[in-house]
C-alpha cells in the first residue's frame, strides 16, 4: 500500500481537517483493511473533534462514518475498508 499525505483540506468538503490521504494498493487484490487516520488538534479548522468521521473520494466525497475514534491520541478509524483512493 502506498500512502501519500497532503496537509490541506480537501476541495468541496467544509469544515474539514487539514489532511487528505491518498491510498493506492500496490500489487495483489481483494484488500480489506482497518484504516486509522491521524490528525493534529491545530488542523481541526472549526471541526468538532468528537464528531469526526472519515470521507472517501470517488467522484464526490462520501461519508464513510467511523468504527472508532480516540480524541486523546488524535485518530479516527474505519474497519472493513475495501475501496482505496483519497480519504479524509
Amino acid at each position: 500500500m502506498e500512502i501519500q499525505l497532503t496537509k490541506t483540506a480537501p476541495s468541496g468538503l467544509s469544515p474539514a481537517v487539514q489532511r487528505t490521504y491518498t491510498l493506492t494498493p500496490t500489487g495483489g487484490s481483494g484488500y480489506s483493511a482497518t484504516l486509522r487516520l491521524h490528525y493534529r488538534d491545530s488542523e481541526l479548522d472549526s471541526v468538532t473533534e468528537s464528531a469526526l468521521k472519515l470521507f472517501r473520494y470517488s467522484g464526490s466525497w462520501t461519508d464513510e462514518g467511523r468504527s472508532a475514534i480516540d480524541t486523546a491520541s488524535n485518530w479516527v478509524e474505519k474497519s472493513g475498508v475495501t475501496a482505496f483512493s483519497d480519504w479524509h
